[in-house]
C-alpha cells in the first residue's frame, strides 16, 4: 500500500509543479501581451496606412500634374509655331512620355516623336486609349491600357488646338517603381487601381503589366469608409484602406495580409518565450529528484516508440517496473508494436491492389489519347477529302488550313501516347512533325523553298504545347502560301530556344516581306488573329521584323 501511494504522490508532485513553474505564469503573461499586441497592431496599421496613403497621393498628383503642364506647355508653343518642333523637345525632356502625337481634327497622325515614318498617316480616331477620357487640369486622361508601342501599363493625356490635337502616351512604369522602392514591411502591398478596378501601378510590375483586377464595388466602399475593409487581391483575403485621388477618378491604396498584423509582437513573442523557457527550467530543477527514479522506465519507453506507430489501445494490464503510470504506458507501447507489424502486412497487400489499379488505368488513359488520336485523323482526313471535291480554290485552300490545325492538334495526343508521361510534352518531336505534316500538304522542295529547324530539348505541359503548335502552324502556312511567290525559291526557318526561364518560337524567312505599316492585331487574316489570340493564352509577347523578309518571335515564360 505505501508504494501505491508514493506513486500517487509523484504524479501529483510532477503536476503541481508543472502547474506552478510553467502553465500560470505562461497563461497570464499570455492573455496580458495578447490584449496589448492587439492594440498596438491596430494603431500601428491605421498610422501606417493613413502616412503612405497621404504621401502616395501625393506623388501620383504631382506626377499627373508635371506630365499635364508640361504637355500644355507644348500645346502653347505649338500654338504659335505650328512647326511639330515642340513634341519633339518635349519627348526628349520629358522621358515619361514614351510617345507623342500631332493628330489631324478626323484623328490621323501628322507628327510623331520619337519619329517613326511607319505611323505617319496613321488613323487613330477609333482606338481605345480616346474612350471615356476625363478632363484633368485642362487635359484629357484616357483610361489606362497596356501600350502596344513600349509595353508599358499607359494612359494618354491630350490637348486640344484649334485644328489639331496633341497626344502623349504617359508610361506608368514609374509609379510601379515607386511602390517596390517604398520599403513597406513584409506582407503590406501598396497599389495604385484605376476606377475600373485595374491594377495601373504594382511593386510586382508584372502584375500592372498582367492588368490584373480587384472588385470595384468592394474598391468604393473601402475608399469611402474611414476604417478601410477587407477585399481580394490576387486569391487572398487582404485588410485594406484606400483613397480615391480628384479628377483623375483613379485609387491609391494600402493593403496587409492579417498575418503581417502579428509581426508586430516579435518582441513580445522572443520576450514570453524566454520567461516561458525560464518557466521550465525552474520546474525541471525542481523536479530533478523524481528524475533519476523514472530513467529506467523512459528508456523503454523510448525504446518501444521507436518500433512503434500510433494506434487505439484498449486498456491493458501494467508493466513490471516502479511506477505505475510508466509500466502501464510500457505495455501499450509493446501492445500498439503488435498491432502495427498486423496492419503493415494488411497495408502491403493494399499497396500491392492499387498499384495493379494504377497500372490499368494508365492503359486505359493512353488508349483514350490514342482514340482521340485517331478520331482526329478522320476530321482530318474527311476535311482532305472534302478538300479535294471543291472546285473554289480558296475554299479549298480553308479546308485544307483547317485540316493543318486539326492535324497539330492530334500530334499532340500522338505524343501523349506515345510518351512515359503525359503531364508534358517533348517540343522537338513535336514541332518536327508539324513541319513534316504541312511539307506533305504544301510540297515546298517542288516550289524551290527550304524548311529548316532548329529545335531546343524542352518538354512544355500540354497547356502550352497545343498554343505554341498552333502558332507555329499559323506562320508557317503563311510564309509557304506568301513568302515566296510562284518562281521564286528561298528558305524558312523555324527555332524554338530554351532560355530556362523562358522560351521563344521564332519563324522567319527571306521573301517579300511584309506590307508597310502591318500590325498583327489589327490585321483581318483569320490566321494572324488566331496568333494574336494565341500569344494571350501564352501570356507571352508577339514582336514583327521585316522587311527584308518576314520574322515573328514569340517570347514567354512556361
Amino acid at each position: 500500500m505505501r508504494r501505491r501511494t508514493a506513486r500517487r504522490r509523484l504524479r501529483s508532485y510532477f503536476l503541481a509543479v508543472a502547474i506552478a513553474s510553467a502553465f500560470i505564469p505562461a497563461l497570464v503573461l499570455g492573455a496580458g501581451g495578447a490584449l496589448a499586441l492587439r492594440a498596438l497592431s491596430a494603431s500601428y496599421s491605421d498610422a501606417l496606412g493613413a502616412v503612405f496613403l497621404q504621401s502616395l497621393a501625393d506623388r501620383v498628383e504631382s506626377f499627373l500634374e508635371r506630365a499635364s503642364r508640361a504637355l500644355r506647355y507644348a500645346a502653347v508653343v505649338e500654338a504659335r509655331s505650328g512647326g511639330g518642333g515642340a513634341i519633339r523637345y518635349l519627348a526628349a525632356f520629358f522621358p515619361e512620355f514614351d510617345m507623342i502625337q500631332m493628330l489631324s481634327a478626323e484623328g490621323r497622325i501628322l507628327e510623331i516623336a520619337p519619329y517613326d515614318e511607319r505611323f505617319v498617316g496613321m488613323d487613330m480616331a477609333g482606338q481605345a486609349a480616346y474612350r471615356d477620357e476625363v478632363r484633368t487640369n485642362g487635359v484629357a486622361l484616357s483610361q489606362g491600357f497596356v501600350s502596344i508601342y513600349s509595353g508599358n501599363p499607359t494612359v494618354t493625356l491630350s490637348v486640344n488646338l484649334a485644328d489639331r490635337r496633341i497626344v502623349g502616351f504617359l508610361s506608368l512604369a514609374e509609379l510601379s517603381g515607386a511602390l517596390a522602392r517604398a520599403g513597406l514591411p513584409e506582407g503590406a502591398l501598396g497599389l495604385i487601381v484605376d476606377a475600373r478596378g485595374v491594377v495601373i501601378a504594382h511593386p510586382d510590375y508584372r502584375k500592372a503589366v498582367e492588368r490584373a483586377t480587384l472588385d470595384p464595388v468592394e474598391l468604393r466602399a473601402i475608399a469611402e469608409r474611414s476604417g478601410g475593409g477587407e477585399i481580394e487581391i490576387e486569391g487572398e483575403r487582404y485588410r485594406a484602406h484606400f483613397a480615391r485621388l480628384g479628377a483623375s477618378g483613379w485609387y491609391v491604396g494600402l493593403a496587409r495580409t492579417p498575418k503581417s498584423a502579428r509581426g508586430v509582437g516579435s518582441e513580445f513573442l522572443a520576450i514570453f518565450a524566454l520567461v516561458f523557457a525560464a518557466s521550465i527550467g525552474f520546474g525541471v530543477i525542481t523536479a530533478l529528484r523524481g528524475v533519476a527514479a523514472v530513467e529506467a522506465g523512459l528508456s523503454r519507453l523510448v525504446a518501444a516508440a521507436g518500433r512503434v506507430a500510433a494506434a487505439p489501445i484498449e486498456s491493458v494490464s501494467s508493466s513490471e517496473g516502479e511506477f505505475e503510470e510508466l509500466g502501464r504506458a510500457v505495455a501499450a507501447f509493446e501492445e500498439m508494436e503488435r498491432r502495427v507489424a498486423e496492419r503493415e502486412d494488411a497495408m502491403r497487400e493494399a499497396e500491392e491492389r492499387l498499384k495493379r489499379s494504377l497500372a490499368e488505368k494508365d492503359v486505359l488513359l493512353k488508349e483514350v489519347h490514342h482514340r482521340v488520336k485517331n478520331n482526329l485523323q478522320v476530321v482530318s482526313s474527311i476535311l482532305r477529302l472534302q478538300a479535294g471535291a471543291v472546285e473554289d480554290e480558296r475554299v479549298a485552300a480553308l479546308f485544307l488550313e483547317c485540316q493543318n490545325r486539326v492535324q497539330a492538334m492530334a500530334l499532340v495526343h500522338e505524343q501523349l501516347y506515345r510518351s512515359d508521361t503525359i503531364a508534358a510534352i517533348g517540343m522537338r518531336g513535336y514541332l518536327e512533325s508539324l513541319v513534316a505534316v504541312l511539307s506533305d500538304g504544301f510540297d515546298p522542295g517542288a516550289r524551290g523553298i527550304r524548311i529548316t529547324c532548329d529545335i531546343a530539348e524542352r518538354e512544355l505541359p500540354t497547356a502550352l504545347a497545343v498554343p505554341c503548335g498552333l502558332i507555329a502552324v499559323e506562320l508557317l502556312t503563311n510564309a509557304l502560301k506568301y513568302a515566296y511567290p510562284q518562281g521564286l525559291g528561298g528558305a524558312i526557318r523555324i527555332r524554338f530556344e530554351d532560355r530556362r526561364e523562358s522560351c521563344a518560337l521564332v519563324v522567319e524567312d527571306e521573301g517579300r516581306g511584309l506590307p508597310p505599316g502591318f500590325e498583327p492585331g489589327a490585321s483581318r487574316s483569320l490566321g494572324l488573329s488566331l496568333v494574336t489570340s494565341l500569344v494571350g493564352q501564352l501570356r507571352g509577347e508577339l514582336s514583327v521584323e521585316g522587311p527584308p523578309g518576314a520574322r515573328f518571335v514569340i517570347r514567354f515564360v512556361p
